[in-house]
């Protein structure tokens, strides 16, 4: 199951023991469509990145530390740093692209 993390998680402690991160943050209104989207993600990329959903009761605090105006977005993270960030709404092929184009490219070979 998608893991769900709170603002704890993301202490830049805790963020820099994952080697690469896609976070999703959402509001109510994308959740249904853009959990099931992350879910696919977090299957086709077993073992080489970490997904997260972010609970909304972290929305504010999170959107203040990583400089998020609008929702959805979905930030590629290495080891905490931010290499970059997809925004708006995007199905798992979009996604996938998108880390594709943008993760180093060791980690995204087979576990």
């Amino acid at each position: 199951m998608l893991p769900t993390v709170g603002a704890d998680a993301l202490h830049p402690d805790a963020l820099q023991q994952e080697e690469l991160l896609l976070l999703g943050v959402l509001r109510d209104q994308d959740h249904e469509v853009l959990t099931d989207t992350l879910e696919a993600i977090w299957k086709e990329f077993a073992g080489r990145l970490a997904v997260w959903l972010l609970e909304e009761t972290a929305l504010a605090e999170v959107t203040d530390c990583f400089a998020i105006t609008g929702t959805p977005t979905f930030l590629l993270l290495h080891r905490g740093v931010e290499l970059e960030r997809h925004l708006g709404r995007a199905d798992a092929s979009t996604l996938a692209a998108f880390i594709r184009r943008h993760a180093p490219f060791s980690h995204l070979a087979s576990p």
